[in-house]
């Protein structure tokens, strides 16, 4: 679990904390961040509640930023896709319920 908000939440708070003063100075710049569609209409599954709240965290955290940095000239955008299948949720679940 840990590693899981280390990889979707920490790390993006460190990158985008690394990226944004050189945009800022330069009054201009872009961060184009990725998020699942899992954290709004993937539908429960076990095991899904930490992945889904990080995503629904970087989803947030990027329109919060949009809303801030505009005036400075850096464009902010979170991706999010639902790309899944039977056999994953399946395997995914098989691989975590053990």
């Amino acid at each position: 679990m840990c590693n899981l908000i280390c990889l979707n939440v920490e790390a993006l708070m460190r990158v985008t904390h690394a990226v944004l003063p050189g945009m800022v100075e330069r009054k201009r710049g872009a961060i184009v961040n990725i998020s699942s569609d899992a954290s709004t209409i993937l539908l429960s599954y076990p095991l899904y509640s930490v992945y889904a709240a990080t995503k629904a965290y970087v989803d947030q955290f990027s329109r919060c930023l949009a809303v801030e940095y505009k005036n400075k000239g850096i464009n902010v955008q979170c991706q999010s896709s639902y790309i899944s299948h039977e056999a994953t949720v399946a395997i995914f679940i098989s691989l975590h319920m053990e």
